[in-house]
């Protein structure tokens, strides 16, 4: 199913007396497609989905295809999938979130094989470029061009407390600890071995999940660029357990990502994850828990233990993967329909001044005197930037005005 293309959001001003309304806020679940077992489109996604250059998701499967041994395929944005590439055993079943650079995709497998490269038609090769090779690893390159990723080897390079680190590689392969773990230390509520790809913030500072924390079943930490590692929240079980996956920063100004386990469905305990949010101060919420499928729970958020991140795309909408289970037993394909900008409302002496947060791009704010109008006009003052946000100033009007944003 494709999403529409536009996302609008409407004020009202009267006169001198002016107030504002908003649409709901929520986020919204939808199953996009759904893996069968010993599917030939793929069995069991335990890696993400990325949206390549070319417009189109791709991800990896780790059974399914000609010879159950996993597959690359192909998502358009209609959600139809294709697969491009069955592993035939060697290598076998991959396990990471594939990368994209040079014009290929790239990948690891679980056994026999280690690293890959495919085109997008395709074209298949055992082995990396160095590069490639470490992005795929869940290294990430950060903004001062060398590379960081967690660490959770034990012994020497799993920290200076054999519970694991943050290392930092430069390009010319040096690797140095930055900073460690200490399952003993309070202060970071008990974090210790973080797992997944580290994300590096709009302010600056690395941030990515661990297990531990306050409750013991998992937790978020946060890493300046100066060193300082710190705990900025904890899961407690009910509002997910084990974040494997890493994080997101969406263009709403939070963090996202999923948990393999916990959540508030399942059978004999068996927890089956979540999909949570995080704001910028550290507050956790739980937005879906998964119920597994057809005969588990009740089914409103089918698929369970999400392995991987999300991924925002093009369209604003987060996607993601669930290993398990869903509607045809095998790990689904799921978005979230994240809600436009949010457009704010106040009075600078005749003028009206309405703005939304940067990371919105691409809207045109447009008014009319009634919403039942078919007649929207774009407002001619052009944006102004500051404070993270757009401005736009408009004359008070003597009757109504309304306000949207269109993309």
């Amino acid at each position: 199913m494709k999403l529409p293309s536009h996302h609008w959001i409407s004020l009202l001003a009267v006169s001198i007396v002016f107030g504002g309304a908003s649409a709901l806020r929520a986020q919204t679940f939808q199953v996009v497609y759904s893996f069968e077992v010993f599917g030939t489109n793929g069995d069991s996604p335990h890696g993400g989905l990325i949206q390549a250059s070319d417009g189109n998701f791709y991800g990896t499967t780790f059974y399914g295809g000609i010879w159950d041994f996993g597959t690359v395929f192909r998502m358009t944005p209609d959600g139809i999938v294709t697969v491009i590439t069955s592993f035939d055993g060697s290598p076998q079943h991959p396990n990471t979130t594939l990368v994209e650079a040079g014009g290929a995709l790239y990948g690891f497998t679980y056994a026999q094989g280690g690293g890959f490269t495919v085109t997008t038609n395709g074209d298949f090769t055992v082995g990396t470029n160095e590069l490639a090779g470490y992005l795929a690893a869940d290294w990430i390159q950060a903004r001062d061009g060398n590379l960081y990723a967690t660490d959770t080897s034990g012994g020497t390079n799993g920290g200076a407390y054999g519970d694991g680190g943050i290392v930092r590689m430069t390009l010319a392969g040096q690797i140095t600890t930055i900073a460690s773990f200490n399952r003993t230390n309070a202060a970071t509520q008990y974090a210790r071995y973080p797992y997944g790809r580290l994300l590096q913030a709009s302010d600056g500072s690395f941030y990515g999940v661990a297990e531990g924390g306050y409750y013991g079943a998992g937790c978020i930490f946060r890493l300046t660029t100066n060193g300082v590692l710190t705990t900025v929240a904890s899961f407690d079980g009910l509002n997910g357990k084990s974040p494997n996956g890493g994080l997101i920063e969406a263009n709403d100004g939070n963090f996202y990502g999923t948990c393999e386990e916990g959540g508030s469905n399942g059978e004999n305990f068996e927890w089956m994850g979540t999909v949570f949010r995080m704001t910028p101060s550290g507050v956790i919420t739980m937005l879906f828990a998964f119920t597994g499928g057809p005969g588990q729970g009740i089914g409103l958020f089918p698929g369970a233990n999400p392995r991987a991140g999300l991924v925002q795309a093009s369209d604003s909408n987060l996607y993601g993967t669930t290993a398990f289970r869903g509607t045809r037993g095998a790990g689904n394909i799921f978005r979230i329909v994240m809600p436009g900008p949010q457009l704010s409302i106040s009075r600078a002496a005749d003028q009206l001044a309405l703005s939304w947060r940067t990371n919105y791009t691409g809207f045109t704010l447009q008014f009319s005197s009634t919403l039942s109008s078919s007649n929207w006009t774009d407002c001619t003052n052009s944006a102004a930037i500051s404070g993270g946000k757009f401005w736009v100033t408009n004359p008070i009007s003597s009757g109504a005005q309304f306000f949207r944003l269109r993309k």
